[in-house]
């Protein structure tokens, strides 16, 4: 069994391809397609053990690490009508939870990030402006 991790910096994946660690007729058995490595690299990689007579098969470890990442959310698309009540929503005094809850019932979609309610309405609350500075006599003080 070979165990390549972050600290190993790939050497047991070396022992294992090039020093005979895997044979004709072993069965590689990754956690994900990416432990092989990145772009040509894994590619490559794949073919290789390929050539070997080595069979790759992916078993993900436990279904967190099968799940692919979400990735940003996609641009909401509302119409006008949609984009004014998702807005004055946003501007309101109301919860920010309770704001993107309502917003995605009106999209009709899972969720609404606050990300998303920025960048169609702009941030929620305006940055207040700063205190002009004031002149302070000292003939007044003690």
């Amino acid at each position: 069994m070979f165990i390549d991790a972050p600290g190993t910096m790939r050497l047991e994946r070396e022992d294992m391809i090039n020093h005979g660690g895997i044979r004709e007729g072993d069965t590689l058995i990754l956690a994900a397609m990416s432990d092989l490595g990145k772009g040509a690299e894994a590619k490559s990689l794949a073919g290789l053990i390929d050539r070997m007579g080595v069979t790759i098969e992916v078993r993900p470890l436990d279904a967190k690490r099968a799940a692919k990442k979400p990735g940003r959310a996609p641009h909401l698309r509302p119409t006008p009508e949609q984009q004014r009540q998702m807005c004055a929503l946003w501007s309101s005094a109301l919860e920010q939870a309770h704001v993107l809850d309502r917003a995605a019932q009106i999209m009709a979609v899972d969720a609404v990030t606050r990300n998303q309610m920025n960048r169609l309405c702009g941030p929620r609350h305006k940055a207040k402006e700063p205190l002009e500075a004031v002149e302070v006599d000292d003939a007044d003080s003690p």
